[in-house]
């Protein structure tokens, strides 16, 4: 079956089907100070690679703000959502309408990750930091968030492949 994704409904409906999946997800596993693992990237990969950057911030953005809402772990802080928002975007400017196969597949994902951990060590632990480690430097905080940071990482370079090969290859 094709679907049509320049189809504006499409898209709203295709996005709003995988913001309630990201919820689902990144909810899924309680959070703790430092740690939070989650696998909310999932449904944004899926976004930025058919919608591109601008739909991949918004549904990103859109999950955070309706997921701390619905379910809180704390206050709600739109300095996360902004992160979450850049990722998205990184994502969608790494992912849609690029040629992946074999090796650009992995240089893409690779490429991907990394600016998603960058993105979470440096500016999601600026805006948990007054929260969080405001009793400690910033620097503390971020090498105490590096364990996660990099966890995440990891699930990323292993889970990337695996939504194109079980996804994105199937619905093409």
């Amino acid at each position: 079956m094709q679907i049509n994704m320049n189809n504006r409904t499409t898209k709203i409906v295709v996005t709003g089907i995988m913001i309630a999946m990201a919820i689902i997800l990144n909810r899924l596993i309680p959070a703790t100070p430092i740690y939070h693992l989650t696998l909310d990237f999932v449904p944004i990969t899926i976004i930025a690679y058919y919608l591109g950057p601008v739909w991949a911030g918004i549904a990103y953005g859109i999950c955070d703000a309706l997921g701390s809402i619905v379910f809180p772990f704390g206050a709600y802080n739109p300095m996360i959502t902004v992160s979450l928002v850049l990722i998205g975007v990184f994502y969608g400017f790494v992912l849609y309408k690029k040629e992946i196969s074999g090796k650009m597949l992995f240089a893409r994902i690779v490429i991907a990750s990394f600016g998603a951990f960058l993105i979470k060590l440096f500016i999601t632990t600026y805006a948990l930091w007054p929260y969080y480690g405001a009793d400690g430097t910033y620097m503390a905080y971020v090498i105490a968030r590096i364990p996660n940071c990099i966890a995440i990482l990891i699930a990323q370079l292993v889970v990337m492949p695996l939504i194109y090969k079980f996804i994105i290859q199937k619905i093409q």
